[in-house]
């Protein structure tokens, strides 16, 4: 298993991305931790699309998952009351495809639809989130949490890349009718008349 780990500063300057190992993240964790404490982010995300992430819920988007079947394997809590959720999907998806389900799953648990997609990283418990506005009263910044982490897919998961799969291709088949009648349209054009 590899993963995309990101370090960025909030405030802009782009984000330094790179692929590790699960053994080479465990060995950068002193670099992540100078980068945080120099105001830095950390943020990773599986390099597989098995797993989605639904982001910024509330505990009730989380009972939301749950009770439709769609209990997250990871919670992290990234400052008080906020969470992100990894829905472990149980296959690879496409990238369209994973874009999908944390579309319909953000939708459906009141998270971050703007985040909904498949490239979309969580912040890697153990970091401070470095978000202003979630400096504490006591000037410090909140520590990303694991609150729940079990292997799970979720009950539900084959029903819903099934119900996705069956709208791209929906949407595809939209697609290639309309070019094929534009196509035709084009095709019955007079060509316009000659001077004179």
């Amino acid at each position: 298993q590899t993963y995309t780990v990101a370090v960025g500063q909030h405030s802009g300057g782009g984000m330094q991305r790179r692929e590790f190992t699960a053994d080479q993240v465990m060995q950068a964790l002193p670099w992540l931790a100078r980068e945080n404490a120099r105001g830095k982010d950390i943020y990773i995300r599986p390099a597989e699309n098995s797993y989605v992430l639904v982001d910024d819920l509330k505990p009730e988007g989380l009972e939301k998952l749950r009770k439709h079947g769609m209990a997250p394997a990871v919670v992290t809590e990234t400052s008080p009351g906020n969470t992100q959720a990894w829905v472990d999907l149980g296959q690879d998806l496409s990238n369209r495809e994973a874009s999908a389900a944390a579309r319909v799953l953000a939708q459906g648990a009141g998270g971050d639809r703007g985040s909904a997609s498949y490239e979309h990283l969580g912040r890697l418990p153990g970091f401070t989130n470095q978000k202003p506005e979630h400096t504490q009263a006591n000037g410090f910044q909140p520590f990303v949490l694991v609150r729940q982490a079990v292997q799970h897919v979720a009950e539900r998961a084959g029903e819903l890349i099934q119900g996705i799969r069956a709208k791209i291709a929906d949407v595809d088949h939209k697609k290639a009718v309309a070019a094929r009648l534009e196509e035709a349209r084009a095709g019955m054009e007079l060509p316009a008349p000659r001077p004179g």
